[in-house]
């Protein structure tokens, strides 16, 4: 089923109603009250620009429920790897806007300082580093098992 959200404006930011379009039928439901109904995480998709990472931050802020559902409903795995080879694979590519005005390792340090404390609430903190991909796979199996073997216990 496809739902057609439509944009407005409003002056209060609390009371901002979300509208979605099914059929001929209007759901309108205040922001916080829309967070109360969500049963699982909501995903944005679109072309590089639409706004994904914007809208999507402002949402999250105003629903205050997309992480606990993805903890809830799904497990969550943080990959981290040190600045410098984030800043050298990114570099490969010119395909990342944020990184392209600046100094990018300050970017990705600024970013990963801002966003340590979301990625930390994964269930599993997987270390990547240069070494080849399938061993990053490895690593994230192995923790899996862990993780539902504790869970089982």
């Amino acid at each position: 089923m496809t739902i057609t959200a439509t944009m407005m404006s409003t002056s209060s930011r609390d009371m901002a109603p979300a509208f979605a379009e099914r059929g001929r039928r209007c759901i309108v439901l205040k922001a916080m009250e829309l967070g109360k109904h969500l049963d699982r995480p909501v995903v944005l998709v679109g072309l590089m620009g639409v706004g994904k990472s914007t809208v999507g931050r402002r949402l999250a802020k105003r629903l205050a429920s997309t992480r606990k559902l993805l903890n809830e409903r799904a497990i969550t795995v943080w990959l981290d790897a040190p600045i410098d080879i984030l800043a050298e694979r990114t570099a490969r590519r010119d395909t990342r806007a944020q990184l392209r005005n600046g100094d990018p390792k300050a970017v990705l340090e600024k970013l990963a300082e801002e966003r340590r404390p979301s990625y930390e609430e994964a269930h599993i903190h997987v270390k990547s580093g240069d070494g080849a991909h399938r061993d990053v796979v490895d690593a994230i199996v192995r923790a899996l098992e862990d993780y539902l073997r504790k869970r089982a216990d």
